[in-house]
């Protein structure tokens, strides 16, 4: 049977603690790169959208400012 002095045990509880401790740091890290990922991924989905939003607004005043030349044109001209 093994037994540890004082010592060693709080040595190799620290030496346990330590590991532990970079473990959590890699997983922090490992979350830190995900959510910065995530959140480019969300920004470049917003950009995308509010072009897509920007050409969709500019063809509907195209079809708007033809449908009220159209009106004019059969209204004055009929």
């Amino acid at each position: 049977m093994v037994t540890l002095t004082k010592k060693q045990f709080s040595v190799e509880k620290l030496e346990d603690m330590k590991a532990k401790l970079r473990h959590l740091d890699g997983d922090s890290k490992a979350y830190h790169e995900t959510s910065v990922r995530y959140i480019e991924e969300a920004k470049a989905k917003i950009y995308s959208l509010r072009n897509e939003i920007q050409d969709l607004r500019h063809e509907y005043n195209e079809h708007l400012d033809a449908r009220a030349l159209k009106f004019c044109f059969h209204r004055f001209f009929k």
